[in-house]
Parts: C-alpha cells; structure tokens; sequence
C-alpha cells in the first residue's frame, strides 16, 4: 500500500507553477467554514489555475481528518489532480486518489513523533485512539512505555499537566480541545473557535502563563529529543491562539522544499500567501526559500516578502487579480508573478493615499480642493511614474537643509544665542538669499555670517593662547570681549601681543592671521556651498515640476486650477507616504513635548529648557 501511494505521487504530471497558500487568516477566518457562495468562488479560480496547469497547494497545522470536512472534501473531483494538502504544520502531505476516491496521505513525507514522543506528549488514551487504524497497537504502547521507563520518564503528560493548569486559573478544562496530528500537536484552551475569543486581557495573559510553562516542561525533559530521531519543540511560543509542538523540521517551509523538490517546480514559479511572515510568526518557515515569491496579507511581516494588504479579503482581491487580470488576459503565470511586487507596491500607495486623504481633509483648504477631482489610484500611478525624480528633490532639499542646520547648531552653541533665537537669525538669513544670484548675493551673506558667528572667532582665540601658550584668561578677555566686528580683530591682537612679553611678536601675529583666514574661508566654503545646494534644489524642482505637469493624469486638473497650487499639493503630500528624509522647516517654532507623571518635575524642566534654549 505504501508503496502503490507514493507511486502515486511520483506520477503527478508536471505543473508550471504553484500557488501554496496558509489557510486559516490568510484564505479563511480561523476555524471557519466557507458557505457554498464562497466554495463556488475558489472552485472558479483553481479551475483557472488548472488550465494554466499551476497547482493549488494548501498548508496549515489542521489535519485533513478536519480540514477535509471542512474544505476539501467540497472540491469538485474535476479540479482536485491540481489540488495538494499539506496539514499538521508541513508534516503530512494528502492527496486525491481517484481510483479509490478518496484523500490519501503520502506516507514517505509524513514525519512523526516516535510513540514514546507521543505517550510523554498527550498521553496512553489519546495516543490509542490516534492509533486506532494502525497495526499492533498494544505492543506499541507497551514498547512507547518501556523507552519512557529506561530513561526515568516520571510524571503526567503534558497535556494533562496543561488542562491542569487551565482549571486552576479559572476556565472550565472541558473546552479546551487536543489535536494530533503525528508530527504536529495543537492545544487550544478555549477548543477550535475563532480567534477573537482569545484575545481577552485575561485569556492572553493564561494562555501566555501556560506556553511558558509547556516550554519550560520541554526544556526539562530535554525536549524530548532522546525518546526519538528529532526534538519537540515550541516553534511559536505565544501563537494567536493554540499552544503548538511540532517535530523539528516539519513547517510550512518544508512543504514549499517538496513542491520544489519532489515535483521539480522552480521556486520562481511558487507564490506563498501567508499572513504571519515575521520572526516568530507560524509562516515564517517559507522564507528560508531563497528565490520563492512571498506575499504578505498579515497586519504585520518583516522586510523581504511583498506586502499585499491585511488578510482574507486582501487574499481575493489577489486572487482575483491573477485570475481575472492576468492569466484569463493572456499573461503566463511568470509574468503575473513577474508584475506582482509593483502592484502591491501601487496598492500599498493607495491605501496610504486615502489614509492620508481622510487625515488632511479637515486641515487643508488645498487638500479639501483637490483630493476629489483627482482618485487614489491614479494619483497612486502619477507618483510613481516619477518617484524617483521626487526623491532626487527630497534629498537635494534635506541637503540644503542639513547646512542649514549646522549653522544653527553653531549658533545655538555659543552663550550669546538663545535656540530659538538662532533659529529665527538663520531662517531670515536664507529666506534673503532664497531667490538671489549667487554672485551677487554670496558675499553679503558670508559678511552676515562673520557678524553672527563673531563670538565663535572670539572663542577660538581665546582657547588658543589661554590652553595653548598660558596666557591669563582676564588680559584674553580685556582685548577680545570690547571686538564688535572682524576688522578689529587683528589690530586687538597686535595690542596684545606687544604688551604681552612672554609671546614672540612676530609669531603670534602670524599665527593669529592664519587662524582668522582660515575661519573666514570656512564661512565662504559654506556660504558657497549653499548656494550650490540651493542651486541644485532649484534644479531639481523644476525637472520635478515639468514631470508633473505634462503628466497625462493631471492634465484635467492643470485645466481646472493653478499649477502652483497642484506642485504644492504633491510636495507636502510626498514626504508623508514615504520615508524620504525630512528635516523641520527653519519657519516653524520649535516644540519641546515634556510627559510624565504628576511629581516628577516637568514644570522644573521645562523652566530650565525654555530659559536655556529661548523657547517661550
């Protein structure tokens, strides 16, 4: 019999491609049955699957015992040659038999427990009636039994312990359900219902209180490792709902491995949907796959897979969209596979847009003006047509700012000005020369920098003949504080020199010349960098403004309303749908947010802050 079924298996034909996809959260509500209308729509699109010749392959910790009822056994015979399960977390594999018409598992993939795994798992009478169809029943029970002896096996199962613990926390023992699966064991505390019912305060916190004691139970018998060929291990210690032990090595990785394996299926040519790939999350596994396509319809998944919306109707609508607008239109599956990061990238955009859209509407008359004559989607399709020319601009604006900034820092360090008082000294500097001719412009803003930046001079001086040459700090003072401009800095000097016999004349004076040149480069060094960023920033807005304006989308609104108002609109749009880089408009008065709880002493910080950096 084993042989004839794994016979069986090697003679699937050859398919193209393969759609492996979990099943509860991801194609289904967690533990729910589909009606008719809604088995009616998967059949439609396997049917469509088959006649491109993609598998439709299937995963989840369920046992097809369950996930037969339930879902497959719905499955018109016609369809199901392209039809593959994988149950119990990637440990078994079952597929239809049609000469006996019926679902069969493949018995050279199963990986199971050994019976003394199992008998220290769940226990003698569940592992009888898991055994049921099985041979030698009792002299297997009896040999799990004498393992567990000669290794000093001592106490309850584990599942008895959990139901224990269960009890003594308040929840009624009774619903909490047991399910083996030969390589995989699922506990579920509150039985198989929807998620929803466990995510209680209370719920949470003793499902937790029992998962950390089931892993510490593991850990203490050595997970087990030595009653079998492999450990028993906790793969996702505070799942959503049950508390799973799985052999190790049986995922829902494995599955996608047999697909490429066994059936010669490229991994290129496999898309996973799934809706808990990040670290920890039980779809995780498949991401070790180097070259598989992976698409996320999780609330949350870590960097590498395609982020394509939130769960099961994100699901259809993808399902729909291979079906209806690719493969029903002409496209091989490579292709449509080839196109799906970019349309999820443009679905992601979308979701933000409206998401943004909703936010602005009621602080924007801009925003309230322009959003309705314009859709989503295709301002999704505008943007990012020119994505990366609106990029360019964002990041010659942060580097125009950036110097900005470090002027302010330099100022904001000096005793002379407050924060928020160089802050608005460096934004009047540059809304000046915003829309000046570098030429003409450039040496008077390097002259007001000198100005501003004269008691940065006057420190660098001072450290350099009190530090270096130990000259006292009050004669320093007597001829540096009364400077109020740069041309009296060398003549002071000189004054100090000559009455300072300690210090070589000749030296110092061209000491002193060096140091003040050099200073006043560095001004001219930045104040001509400026204006190349400045320059630069102009460059790029205007290739930027031309993009946007001869885009065909926009077309009906540059008839409608003022191009400078549109440009404005894109621009403060841009930076909140993506993570350009920004730095705060010099304009904007700073905000300091000081949070704590009564008596800790933000009013004293606060006073101190605002003392300190100017801030009313």
């Amino acid at each position: 019999m084993i042989f004839y079924y794994d016979f069986l298996d090697m003679n699937i034909k050859q398919y193209k491609g393969a759609w492996l996809t979990d099943i509860d959260d991801s194609l289904l509500g967690s533990g729910d049955t589909p009606d008719d209308i809604w088995m009616a729509s998967l059949v439609r699109f396997i049917t469509v699957l088959k006649h491109h010749n993609i598998l439709w392959a299937a995963v989840s910790g369920v046992a097809i015992s369950k996930m037969g009822p339930r879902l497959l056994n719905r499955l018109p015979e016609n369809i199901l040659s392209h039809v593959i399960y994988y149950g119990g977390e990637g440990s078994a594999k079952s597929i239809f038999d049609f000469k006996e018409n019926v679902w069969v598992d493949i018995t050279s993939f199963s990986r199971t427990f050994s019976d003394a795994q199992a008998l220290a798992l769940i226990g003698e009478q569940r592992l009888i009636k898991a055994l049921s169809q099985e041979k030698s029943v009792p002299q297997r029970i009896t040999a799990a039994k004498q393992i567990l002896a000669e290794h000093h096996f001592k106490g309850g199962c584990l599942i008895d312990e959990m139901t224990a613990q269960l009890a003594s926390s308040g929840f009624k023992s009774g619903r909490a359900e047991t399910y083996y699966r030969g390589g995989a064991l699922s506990w579920m505390m509150l039985g198989d219902i929807s998620v929803e019912h466990y995510k209680g305060e209370r719920e949470t916190s003793v499902r937790h209180q029992i998962g950390d004691a089931c892993y510490c139970w593991l850990e203490q018998h050595k997970f087990l490792k030595h009653l079998g060929n492999d450990a028993a291990i906790m793969p996702y210690r505070h799942a959503t709902r049950g508390i799973k032990i799985v052999l190790h090595g049986n995922d829902k990785g494995r599955a996608a491995e047999d697909l490429i394996h066994h059936h010669q299926i490229p991994a290129n040519a496999i898309l996973f949907v799934g809706n808990e790939l990040f670290d920890g999350g039980n779809d995780n596994s498949v991401r070790r796959i180097v070259g598989l396509n992976i698409l996320s319809v999780g609330e949350k998944q870590d960097a590498g897979v395609i982020d394509g919306g939130v769960q099961i109707k994100a699901n259809q609508d993808w399902m729909d969209w291979f079906s209806e607008q690719n493969l029903n239109c002409g496209k091989t599956w490579i292709e449509a596979l080839q196109a799906l990061p970019d349309r999820a990238k443009n679905l992601a955009l979308i979701r933000r847009i409206d998401s943004e859209k909703q936010r602005t509407s009621s602080l924007s008359e801009r925003h309230t003006e322009i959003s309705p004559l314009i859709s989503s989607a295709n301002l999704a399709e505008v943007i990012l047509r020119h994505l990366a020319v609106m990029e360019n601009t964002r990041h010659a604006l942060v580097a125009l700012r950036n110097l900005e900034y470090k002027l302010l820092a330099k100022l904001a360090m000096l005793p002379e000005y407050h924060y928020d008082e160089a802050r608005k000294l460096v934004s009047s500097l540059v809304s000046d020369n915003r829309h000046s001719e570098q030429s003409k412009a450039s040496f008077d803003m390097a002259d007001k920098i000198r100005c501003l930046l004269l008691p940065d001079l006057k420190g660098i001086l001072k450290a350099t003949y009190v530090d270096q040459l130990d000259v006292p700090g009050r004669i320093v003072d007597s001829y540096l504080l009364p400077i109020k401009q740069l041309a009296d800095i060398l003549p002071q000097l000189d004054k100090l020199f000559i009455s300072t016999p300690l210090l070589d004349y000749s030296a110092e004076k061209g000491r002193a010349e060096t140091l003040v040149n050099n200073w006043i480069k560095r001004i001219e060094r930045f104040t001509n960098d400026w204006f190349d960023c400045l320059k630069f920033w102009n460059e790029k807005k205007a290739i930027e403004k031309q993009a946007l304006f001869n885009d065909k989308d926009l077309a009906p609104l540059i008839k409608s309303l003022d191009k400078h108002d549109i440009y404005y609109y894109f621009r403060r749009l841009i930076p909140r749908l993506f993570n350009f880089p920004h730095l705060k408009n010099l304009h904007k008065p700073t905000i300091i947010l000081v949070a704590g709880t009564s008596g800790v002493g933000k009013s004293t910080i606060s006073q101190h802050i605002s003392k300190t950096l100017g801030i009313s």
